[in-house]
């Protein structure tokens, strides 16, 4: 994507990568370019530091539409596009209502997408803030309504669930069970 790098995290860039002063142009990449920045002693960046772009410049307040097309590059990039769940765990990427939030590790916490519809960001009942967290109503509906690829690939990589019976309650039922086992919580039944 032609610039996407400056003008995603020229801001951000001496946080992330102190000593770095700017990106190499699109326009002036070439195969030659890149032998004779090789030969000067210029690396290019480790795939992984587009990750630590992304948690730095997203420590600023951004656009929800920013989110989504740092979600689009992952996705079409040919390094990221084929990683699984593991290379983001812990990674503060994801929104949720107004707030960044890491990608959880497996049964962590369940990240699940608001219901279709809703106009604003839901908050949860106090009981459930612990075992579960809405991403942004706005990056649901752009992950809705944007490119099937780019919600596929979000939904997946960071282990995202639909709000949906047949997805969030299997995914609900796990994170519960063994702490029942262990007598953890405590089941009260109510007779009516």
């Amino acid at each position: 994507v032609e610039g996407f790098w400056e003008v995603h995290f020229g801001d951000s860039l001496t946080d992330a990568l102190p000593g770095r002063r700017g990106f190499f142009k699109p326009s002036e990449d070439s195969r030659l370019a890149r032998s004779f920045l090789r030969l000067a002693g210029v690396e290019p960046l480790h795939p992984q530091v587009l990750l630590d772009l992304i948690e730095t410049a997203g420590q600023k307040p951004r656009k929800t539409g920013w989110w989504y097309e740092c979600y689009a590059y992952l996705a079409s990039d040919s390094h990221f596009s084929r990683q699984g769940h593991e290379a983001f765990v812990g990674r503060r990427i994801l929104i949720a209502g107004r707030e960044v939030i890491q990608v959880p590790r497996g049964s962590d916490v369940i990240v699940a997408l608001p219901p279709s519809g809703a106009a604003e960001d839901l908050a949860l009942p106090e009981l459930f803030e612990s075992s579960f967290v809405l991403l942004s109503t706005e990056l649901a509906e752009l992950f809705r309504s944007g490119s099937d690829t780019v919600e596929g690939w979000a939904l997946n990589r960071f282990r995202v669930s639909r709000f949906e019976a047949t997805e969030i309650l299997p995914r609900a039922v796990r994170r519960v069970a063994p702490q029942l086992f262990r007598g953890a919580l405590s089941v009260v039944i109510s007779v009516v």
